[in-house]
């Protein structure tokens, strides 16, 4: 419903975009042969990813491999359930069969980036089967090899892990150092590592002082940094039950402040709100912490994203020149029309601006 509707919103504010599902390797076709249950979600991808690519989106894959036992390709469970192999004949099996996903989905989808791997910290069941081999940079590696083979030497290959900038419990430093020492490891192997995600489900209010020096923390890596998985969530079990979490206000105020920090961080590189409508076609599941509702109206928190768009990240100035005949003008990074005079007089050029320059124009 409203599918066009949506779209407008989609091509006006955001610049890239990803598949919740699409792009998972439990749903691949090749990790261990044959159609999974939910193929349904890549074959919507297929469809959907070529306007994505028509409109010049940035578009992230999400994700290659996920060591979860529950998260495993169900061939992949089958092995891991079978007591007639030793746990080396079984690490070795499902390490093939996850590597023949990583040839599958590098080849077969043009997108930008990677996740390779997926909340380590948590699920790390391959990695343990062969306790002498770093599944997480041979991974890595892989990948890295693999993007040339396959033609895609611009892919870049990103860590996504949950619960650390945004956690609001009381293992903050814990999940930090894991995350942290994984990274080195991939940095002291030679794997090619080039940027670190957050997951950015906010469950509770963090105040945005401690969300910048957490992400000083990891500044030492000098890797692009990106939000991954962006919401205002509050208690999850809730919201799904349409119980109160964040009011409407709260959920504006947390968009803006976890948005201001990552737009204001020179490392910071994207910003990715994980969840477009607020429930899926054919599902039960209510995702009440969504941008967009099911029928293409704007909520809450996309009320505040475009503002932030239009107003807070956005430059439209007058100046009166001096003079000398000349106007300054500091803006954001982005493509500028610039009118100088009225009428039938007037004069237009449009600018684009990339990086941090000093740019001179003469009307």
């Amino acid at each position: 419903p409203a599918g066009n509707n949506k779209r407008q919103y989609l091509l006006k504010y955001f610049n890239a975009a990803g598949y919740g599902m699409g792009f998972k390797p439990q749903v691949s076709p090749v990790e261990g042969g044959g159609r999974t249950p939910n193929a349904r979600f890549q074959e919507a991808m297929a469809q959907e990813l070529p306007w994505l690519l028509k409109h010049d989106f940035y578009v992230r894959g999400h994700n290659l491999v996920w060591e979860g036992p529950t998260f495993l390709h169900r061939s992949q469970q089958r092995v891991l359930r079978d007591e007639s192999l030793s746990d080396a004949e079984k690490g070795e099996k499902i390490f093939s069969m996850a590597a023949n996903n990583f040839h599958y989905a590098i080849k077969r989808w043009d997108v930008d980036c990677w996740d390779v791997i997926n909340e380590p910290r948590a699920n790390h069941v391959i990695n343990d089967l062969l306790p002498d081999t770093n599944t997480f940079v041979q991974w890595f590696r892989l990948a890295g090899e693999l993007r040339k083979q396959y033609g895609r030497p611009d892919m870049k290959l990103y860590y996504n892990e949950y619960q650390i900038i945004s956690h609001v419990f009381n293992r903050y430093e814990q999940y930090r150092d894991n995350y942290m020492g994984h990274i080195q490891d991939l940095i002291d192997a030679g794997a090619p590592i080039e940027g670190i995600g957050f997951q950015y489900r906010m469950k509770k209010y963090l105040p945005p002082e401690t969300q910048w020096e957490r992400l000083k923390e990891f500044e030492k890596f000098g890797l692009p940094l990106h939000a991954t998985e962006f919401e205002a969530m509050g208690d999850k079990e809730k919201a799904q039950r349409n119980l109160p979490t964040f009011s409407d206000a709260e959920r504006k105020r947390i968009t803006a402040e976890c948005m201001t920090i990552f737009f204001s961080h020179p490392l910071a590189d994207g910003f990715w709100h994980w969840s477009w409508t607020d429930r899926q076609q054919r599902s039960r599941n209510r995702f009440p912490y969504a941008l967009m509702s099911w029928e293409g109206e704007p909520r809450a928190e996309m009320e505040q994203w475009m503002k932030m768009m239009e107003r807070d990240f956005n430059t439209d100035v007058t100046r009166k020149t001096g003079t000398d005949g000349t106007a300054r003008v500091r803006g954001f990074k982005g493509i500028y029309k610039i009118t100088v005079g009225e009428g039938k007089d007037a004069t237009t050029a449009v600018v684009k601006l990339e990086e941090d320059t000093h740019k001179e124009l003469f009307l």
